[in-house]
């Protein structure tokens, strides 16, 4: 929150207002893609999260198929290896971990 004040306070990103919308998937992955649907709907420009493996399994071809940039900070699932094109984990597979 503290980000988004200062982004806006410096005048946004090319001009134009950052807004943090949250939803709460309750760890549910039904409700988890009512809630992508709404962020699209919303007309988000990328998002950051969910914050589970099953929750992102849950939504990431939503995002994908509307052009959405998804940025996971902690979905470890092997099973989003190969999903590129608008999806980016930021930490390790469980699989990469395992190896070391």
């Amino acid at each position: 929150i503290i980000a988004v004040d200062e982004i806006n306070g410096s005048g946004g990103i090319d001009g134009r207002r950052v807004e943090l919308l949250i939803k709460d998937n309750e760890f549910d992955p039904d409700i988890c893609r009512i809630k992508a649907e709404e962020l699209v709907a919303a007309g988000i420009e990328g998002l950051i999260g969910p914050m589970s493996s099953d929750m992102t399994l849950a939504s990431v071809e939503i995002f994908n198929e509307a052009g959405i940039s998804m940025i996971s900070p902690t979905a470890s699932t092997p099973k989003l290896s190969d999903i590129d094109d608008f999806f980016l984990r930021v930490n390790p597979s469980d699989e990469s971990e395992g190896i070391k």
